[in-house]
């Protein structure tokens, strides 16, 4: 009451909101304006980890039984921004929603197949914003379901943005591909559930920050990801796979390297003994170097297990700790064998 123009409402609006707002002269009690509609943008979420199940307990919509039933409007709320921005051939319009094909629970978030053989679309989804402030960064995992051999990279590539578009300030992520013949991230051997995780060091993004997957859709199937999960990244960071080299393994000795997630790590603990468990005769050692280390002092014809951990020192403790491998030392005095008899005569 009693206000000019122009006049910013901004004490009794919510985010994610639909309001309606008129406008009266002080002079005239009976005429009001055309009435206005709008929505408030959505804030910025904090609440780490977030999840996504996808599931109709977090207010998402039943989800379809097939692509072909995929919606042309965005039903996933108004805090996504789901938009075909390339399209080719047929059914081009389908947008991402919910299915009942799932890894957990009973939906998961589906790009539908679309377009016609050869044809190539691409459709933006861009989850609600949040707010990235740890300076560990963050963690993202999720579920995909890899079920078939084609020789496209069908699927989706993720982004990290601070807008809800793929402009030229977005960060790359990855790209993953439901065919599980591709490199995209992995060759896998069969098809089924996967799950896949990646990093955001605190260096690449900051502030608002927009989770962006661009689907990528050909004549084919439709992709499933089910679980997602954003999550403040921990202090000392878990490392890549460990694996060693079968054709160094001597009977004293063992060739190992493993993968890094951060590039700031600089010190690792092996830890190896004889069960799975790594408790019986179990050893510990810390090195500085994750490529091509050679574990020694191993007794002969021992079956081993071994796991790798980052060492971020006493003020912060080990990171997670790798995959176990298990491989058996030589013999270290070989037994001779076909012994023969020559007569000279």
């Amino acid at each position: 009451n009693g206000v000019n123009t122009p006049h910013t409402l901004d004490q009794v609006l919510h985010d994610n909101t639909t309001d309606q707002v008129q406008v009266q002269a002080t002079c005239n009690t009976t005429e009001w304006s055309t009435p206005l509609t709008f929505t408030t943008k959505c804030d910025a979420r904090n609440d780490f980890p977030i999840t996504y199940g996808f599931e109709t307990s977090e207010g998402f919509q039943t989800g379809v039984s097939s692509y072909s039933y995929a919606p042309t409007t965005n039903n996933l709320g108004n805090c996504w921004r789901n938009q075909a921005t390339s399209s080719n051939g047929s059914n081009t319009s389908r947008l991402w929603c919910t299915a009942t094909t799932h890894h957990d629970g009973s939906q998961s978030l589906m790009l539908p197949d679309k377009g016609s053989t050869g044809m190539y679309n691409t459709t933006l989804l861009a989850f609600p914003p949040m707010n990235f402030t740890s300076e560990n960064g963050y963690h993202v995992s999720f579920w995909i379901n890899l079920d078939g051999s084609s020789t496209t990279a069908e699927g989706f590539k993720v982004y990290a943005s601070n807008t809800d578009t793929i402009d030229d300030n977005a960060e790359e992520l990855g790209q993953y591909s439901r065919n599980y013949g591709q490199a995209y991230p992995n060759i896998e051997s069969v098809s089924g559930w996967y799950n896949y995780d990646f990093y955001i060091p605190q260096a690449t993004i900051t502030g608002t920050v927009y989770l962006i997957f661009e689907g990528q859709s050909y004549y084919g199937n439709a992709t499933y990801v089910d679980d997602i999960t954003i999550e403040e990244a921990p202090s000392c960071f878990p490392v890549g796979t460990l694996t060693y080299d079968q054709e160094s393994v001597t009977p004293f000795a063992a060739n190992l390297s493993w993968g890094l997630v951060d590039n700031t790590q600089s010190a690792w603990r092996i830890t190896y003994a004889t069960n799975a468990e790594l408790t019986e005769n179990m050893h510990a050692i810390t090195v500085t170097s994750h490529e091509n280390y050679t574990l020694s002092g191993l007794t002969p014809e021992t079956h081993y297990y071994v796991a790798v951990c980052a060492d971020c020192g006493p003020s912060i403790g080990d990171g997670a700790s790798s995959n176990v491998i298990d491989f058996t030392t030589g013999i270290a005095c070989q037994k001779p064998t076909d012994l023969a008899l020559v007569v000279e005569e």
